[in-house]
Parts: structure tokens; C-alpha cells; sequence
């Protein structure tokens, strides 16, 4: 199988940069209804992931650690400079938006629900 991407090193700024575009263009991402099923974007310019990697090291710099993940500060703006962290876990579970009725929660790949007889 050929990859998609075969000059680019697997840096975890590719990685991060691969998942944002998949979460906010691909309806067949399961995250895809809570960031582009919503309505969260990221620059265009961000379509080039060499612009995107720039923005990071200009502005937050680039991953300090493996603990951390980009984050958005206002959770209902897209992937925008002057919108973006570096955030851990703890950081960003303070930083979501609040729950409601409507929300359907977040199923993870794989699992179902319980049969009923």
C-alpha cells in the first residue's frame, strides 16, 4: 500500500496536524460531530502542513512533552492562531464545553450497547 504521505516524517506535529483535518472535514471520523458536525474549523492555510508546523513554532511553540495536546482556548473557535495551547490532560478536561440534553456523549470505536431481550 502506498503512503499518503511518504516524504513526511511521523513527527507528532504531523500526527496532531493529520488528526485536526480528519475530526473537522471527514463525516466518517468518529469525532467528526464534535468538532466539523459543529461547525469547528481551522485556518485554510492550515491545508499545508508546513504553514501550520510554522504558525506552532512563531506562536506556542512546538509539543513540550508527550503529556501535552493541542488545545483550543475558546472551545467553540476552530484551529486558528491565537486560539491554540499546548494543554495536559487535567488542563484540558477543565477546558470543555458544558454538557447538555442534546449532546449525545462520546462513544468510542468498538463499543455498543448492551443487547435488550
Amino acid at each position: 500500500m502506498k503512503k499518503k504521505y511518504p516524504y513526511q516524517k511521523r513527527t507528532p506535529e504531523f500526527l496532531i496536524w493529520k488528526n485536526m483535518r480528519q475530526r473537522c472535514n471527514n463525516p466518517n471520523n468518529p469525532l467528526y460531530p464534535h468538532y466539523g458536525g459543529r461547525g469547528i474549523d481551522y485556518d485554510p492555510r492550515y491545508n499545508d502542513r508546513l504553514v501550520f508546523e510554522q504558525d506552532l513554532k512563531d506562536t506556542i511553540g512546538l509539543r513540550p512533552s508527550p503529556e501535552y495536546s493541542l488545545d483550543r482556548i475558546d472551545n467553540e473557535k476552530g484551529y486558528w492562531k491565537g486560539n491554540l495551547r499546548w494543554a495536559t490532560k487535567k488542563e484540558q478536561s477543565n477546558n470543555r464545553r458544558p454538557y447538555t440534553k442534546n449532546r449525545k456523549p462520546y462513544k468510542k470505536r468498538g463499543t455498543h450497547a448492551p443487547l435488550s431481550l
